[in-house]
């Protein structure tokens, strides 16, 4: 059996729209530019589509060094990833542990802020501020961006065909990879079979399955509002220990470029 990385996902700003590229670099957070922006009530306090499910309307892009915001009517707005680096620093707060940030010019958290219809501010990840991956987890080392708490989170195509194939048997629409959010998509296996890895390797590079991801209203989101699906129908299935689980948290060990079709090797 041989195993293919047969899609990669960047999220340039948390909980805004993904973008599903042919190539990526990792480095010590995880993939490059993945979550490095973030939008924060001007508490500082991280928001997301769990409370906001209009974030979904709005991508982000790269391009060089800007970062370009667009809603679906077409409107844009440019930030200059260097002037977010050289902001003032303040504190974040996600999932109630403080982190440090800098604040993105304040043209862009007006235009955010029109847009979600509350006040808000962009925040950026520059290199030389840090986030450590939760301890249990990980060594004291490893880093992490805005992500909820780890580098990166892997899913199957498998288990997803698996998934869309009940959701099309109770007479619910199938889903997009895009709803799990995850970075490193990988094919050849069988549905669910992830859950029997301990790590895979990629180029040289391992990444560790140190936690199943545990899904929430997240992925339900659809054209910006919350639905009831996947989540009802993973819950028939997926749910273990109280928690409906799909994909797995990476921690990783080492530095490279990912590119869609390298082999996958995984570890039990």
């Amino acid at each position: 059996m041989t195993l293919t990385l047969s899609e990669l996902w960047l999220h340039p700003v948390k909980s805004l729209g993904g973008l599903q590229v042919r190539r990526a670099t990792v480095d010590r957070r995880g993939l490059v530019d993945d979550r490095r922006f973030m939008v924060v009530e001007p508490s500082g306090r991280f928001l997301t589509q769990r409370e906001l499910p209009q974030m979904a309307l709005l991508s982000a892009s790269l391009s060089g060094d800007a970062l370009r915001l667009a809603d679906r009517s077409g409107d844009t707005h440019v930030v200059s990833r260097g002037e977010a680096a050289s902001g003032p620093e303040i504190d974040v707060a996600i999932w109630g542990e403080s982190a440090r940030a800098t604040e993105a010019p304040p043209a862009a958290s007006v235009w955010l802020s029109e847009r979600l219809d509350r006040e808000v501010r962009l925040v950026f990840q520059p290199a030389h501020l840090g986030r450590p991956v939760d301890p249990r987890y990980a060594g004291a080392g490893d880093q992490v961006s805005f992500a909820d708490g780890f580098s990166l989170l892997l899913t199957s195509t498998a288990s997803l065909d698996e998934l869309n194939r009940r959701l099309v048997d109770a007479g619910a629409a199938a889903v997009p990879m895009s709803r799990f959010r995850p970075n490193v998509v990988v094919s050849g296996c069988q549905p669910f079979e992830e859950d029997r890895w301990t790590a895979i390797r990629i180029n040289g590079m391992r990444f560790a399955l140190n936690k199943p991801c545990e899904r929430c209203s997240m992925t339900t989101v659809k054209d910006g509002r919350k639905t009831v699906e996947p989540l009802r129908t993973l819950a028939t299935f997926r749910r273990i220990d109280g928690k409906i689980l799909f994909g797995h948290n990476l921690v990783h060990s080492g530095t490279g470029e990912l590119r869609v079709g390298m082999e996958v090797e995984c570890e039990l």
